[in-house]
């Protein structure tokens, strides 16, 4: 599920809006993000989300992986390659 599209200069676009405008425009796509999931897992057994990208992707608008798995209070497991300093 992707309810979520962040398209080329939405970052610029968000820093450059007060604390307010962020706040609501991330609490909006936190409710698109709930609806969504809540629809797909209505009608499903299990749903599996897969994150985007690495772990930091998102942070800058405050919705990284780990930020919308606890608002949705789901378990979440990292799977991820060795970064700097692994070989």
């Amino acid at each position: 599920m992707s309810p979520l599209v962040v398209p080329s200069g939405y970052t610029k676009n968000y820093i450059d809006l007060s604390i307010n405008e962020q706040t609501k425009l991330r609490n909006n796509a936190l409710n698109d993000i709930s609806s969504a999931y809540k629809r797909i897992s209505d009608e499903s057994d299990f749903v599996v989300c897969e994150g985007t990208g690495h772990t930091a992707v998102g942070s800058i608008v405050g919705l990284n992986n780990a930020k919308i798995a606890a608002h949705l209070d789901i378990p979440m497991i990292m799977i991820v390659n060795g970064g700097i300093g692994s070989r």
